[in-house]
């Protein structure tokens, strides 16, 4: 069942944009603005009564990533305080548990009131791979083996104690469980039932949002998750290869052909915000139209599991991330074939109309035959769009100044990304350091010269990220047709997938 089935039309969307923006900044500004801004009822009264439930998922979701800790005190009852007709057991699980804990008090207390007590011996199953769980499980006691199966193989996911709550991807997604759940030592549970965890979900939307971040926390975590092993949409994953802020990648082998692929799924937490889902969709809309071998291919998309796939060529090696810190600067005639690679995907991009805006060394994969493409065009526009953005969006490291400012988007803004990755390969280290913008700002806007930065090559190459390193856009210059004639595949980059390292940066 979707929470919310009716998609606003452009111009609410753009309202809501505006709302949103205003609240997070009252999350932001401190515990004055944050109290009041935790009252949703009166940022809901700004649209029409049709749109609220579509509103609160949004709002919801960004007070879930903002409050956290102590900061939602003043929402809530204290814990220790038990209200009248609740069960002191099932309100001290509730509340004690991480995952309930952020939540309001209003839903901390219809939790209490519906859930039950069950017990299970050692070697009991709570939920069976295959089957819809009966309910949602929050262990109070004891400790439970999560073992997920590949063909004919078992393997443990992971394992859970007091405090843990299960079943959540199955009661939330409609789909059957991915993984057995079995006591370890004998178990404590409460268990809400499913009949009433919808009726919950259909009164507080708050319920399914902090349980796709449950979700969310959980997939990709490893190589293998409760999702491997498992038949998507035709296609059968194998294993987690990256993990991102806004994604998790899978390998998998597409079911009535054998071969292999890569799938993005877009995280759980996502699910309930229009803004980070219109971005994966872009994403979809501007790969189906990129054919070329310096950009990942797209091969089609789905939704399973109450979130959306995308399905790309598979490079079954690292990125340039996990290549660089591998191996620390690289000569130059391997890091001239990797920009010529980068430049021919790049310039391929631009003539087809879109920026990719994102550009940066895990954004850059590379496969057994040391070939390169593009990925991750989540954060892309077209050309043609002009203009400034209503938020700053990008990695800051590789984000030139007017990226920043949101201005003056245009190809230049990955020219720019594309010479901070040049000289990373040649150096083995980033350009820019720090944590905040605030700490390298001032530095993107110095203007190269042959004392900064310093690049061991050849004034050939060393002039031309130079020249992209400008900071003023009228001033900087790429040669992406002349870059493009360094390429060639790099094999002594290469990376078999069995040794490359699990990244994050999916």
């Amino acid at each position: 069942m979707c929470l919310v089935d009716l998609k606003p039309e452009a111009k609410a969307v753009a309202e809501f944009d505006a709302i949103c923006d205003q609240y997070e900044r009252a999350l932001r500004s401190g515990a004055d603005s944050l109290a009041n801004a935790r009252h949703l009822d009166q940022w809901l009264e700004r649209v029409s009564p049709h749109h609220r439930s579509w509103l609160r998922a949004e709002l919801m979701a960004l007070r879930a990533e903002f409050c956290v800790g102590d900061e939602l005190a003043a929402d809530k009852q204290p814990a220790a305080t038990i209200p009248l007709g609740v069960h002191s057991a099932s309100w001290k699980a509730v509340t004690a548990c991480s995952t309930f804990q952020h939540v309001s008090h209003e839903l901390q207390l219809s939790l209490a009131r519906r859930v039950e007590h069950r017990q299970f011996d050692s070697g009991a199953a709570l939920l069976r791979s295959g089957q819809r769980a009966s309910g949602l499980y929050l262990i109070t006691a004891g400790r439970v083996q999560v073992i997920g199966a590949a063909g004919e193989s078992r393997y443990e996911i992971d394992t859970d104690e007091a405090g843990s709550v299960l079943g959540e991807m199955s009661v939330v997604t409609g789909y059957p469980c991915t993984a057995d759940v079995v006591a370890a030592t004998p178990v404590q549970a409460f268990v809400l039932p499913l009949a009433a965890f919808d009726a919950l979900c259909s009164e507080s939307p708050e319920l399914e949002i902090a349980l796709s971040q449950l979700i969310s926390d959980r997939l990709g975590q490893h190589a293998q998750d409760a999702l491997c092993g498992k038949s998507l949409g035709g296609y059968r994953l194998q294993r987690c290869v990256g993990r991102g802020a806004m994604g998790v990648v899978y390998a998998a082998e597409q079911e009535s052909s054998g071969s292999l692929c890569a799938l993005k799924m877009l995280r759980h937490r996502f699910v309930f915000s229009p803004s980070v889902i219109s971005r994966f969709d872009q994403e979809t809309n501007l790969l189906r139209n990129l054919e070329h071998p310096n950009v990942v291919a797209f091969r089609g998309h789905f939704v399973a599991y109450r979130t959306r796939f995308i399905v790309l060529d598979l490079y079954d090696g690292a990125d340039l991330h996990a290549v660089i810190q591998r191996q620390g600067p690289i000569d130059e005639s391997t890091v001239r074939a990797v920009l010529g690679q980068i430049a021919a995907g790049l310039q391929y991009a631009h003539a087809q109309g879109i920026l990719h805006l994102d550009l940066k060394p895990a954004n850059v994969l590379i496969d057994r035959q040391g070939q390169l493409a593009i990925t991750d065009f989540g954060l892309s526009r077209l050309i043609e769009s002009g203009g400034g953005d209503q938020d700053c969006v990008g990695t800051p490291l590789y984000m030139p100044p007017e990226q920043f400012m949101m201005a003056d988007i245009g190809p230049h803004c990955d020219w720019y990304s594309f010479a901070c990755i040049g000289y990373e390969l040649i150096s083995g280290k980033r350009l820019f350091s720090g944590d905040e913008a605030t700490e390298f700002l001032d530095d993107k806007f110095r203007t190269p010269s042959a004392d900064w930065p310093q690049l061991a090559a050849s004034e050939d190459l060393a002039g031309e990220l130079r020249s992209a390193l400008e900071p003023m856009v009228d001033r900087r210059q790429l040669n992406l047709a002349k870059l493009a004639t360094w390429a060639r595949p790099v094999p002594e980059l290469a990376v078999v997938s069995g040794d490359a390292p699990f990244t994050v940066n999916g």
